[in-house]
C-alpha cells in the first residue's frame, strides 16, 4: 500500500466501542478518519449497541441511523464506506473505508487496524456494497 492516507491508521487496536487512539471498533474507525481527513462529524452510534458481537442489532442500526448515505453507482473513490456481511444471505453489520481498487481499511475483533486486499477469501464475498456520504458527493462533484 503507498503512503496514502490510510497509512496513518493502521495498527490502532480494537476495543468494542472504541472512539479514540488507544481503540476503536469498525464504527469508530470511520468516525476517526472523517473527522481528522474531512472534518466531517459522523453520529457515534456507540449508544446504540452494547457489542460489536451484535450482529443483528447492528445491522437494523445501519439503515436506521444513516440516513444520509447512498449507494455508490460508479467506481467507488476514498472515504467510501464499505458494508460487510458474515453470510451472503445476512444483513451488512461491518463496515471498513475503501482505499484503492484493491484494499479496505477496517477495524475487527482480534484484529488491528489493517487494510488488506478485497481479494483475500473472507472479504471478497463479504463485500455488501459501497456507500457515500450524500455532503461528500456533493462536494465533490
Amino acid at each position: 500500500m503507498s503512503d496514502g492516507w490510510a497509512a496513518r491508521y493502521l495498527g490502532i487496536p480494537f476495543e468494542d466501542g472504541g472512539r479514540t487512539w488507544a481503540g476503536l471498533d469498525c464504527w469508530g474507525l470511520c468516525l476517526l478518519v472523517y473527522r481528522e481527513q474531512l472534518g466531517i462529524t459522523l453520529p457515534d452510534l456507540g449508544f446504540a449497541y452494547e457489542a460489536t458481537s451484535d450482529i443483528e442489532h447492528i445491522a437494523g442500526i445501519i439503515g436506521q441511523y444513516l440516513p444520509e448515505l447512498s449507494p455508490v453507482g460508479g467506481e467507488p473513490r476514498d472515504f467510501d464506506f464499505v458494508f460487510m456481511h458474515r453470510l451472503r444471505e445476512s444483513p451488512p453489520h461491518h463496515v471498513g473505508l475503501y482505499v484503492t481498487p484493491e484494499r479496505v481499511l477496517h477495524v475487527a475483533k482480534g484484529i488491528e487496524s489493517e487494510c488488506p486486499r478485497f481479494a483475500r477469501p473472507v472479504f471478497g464475498f463479504r463485500v455488501e456494497g459501497f456507500y457515500r456520504l450524500r455532503a461528500v458527493g456533493q462536494a465533490a462533484a
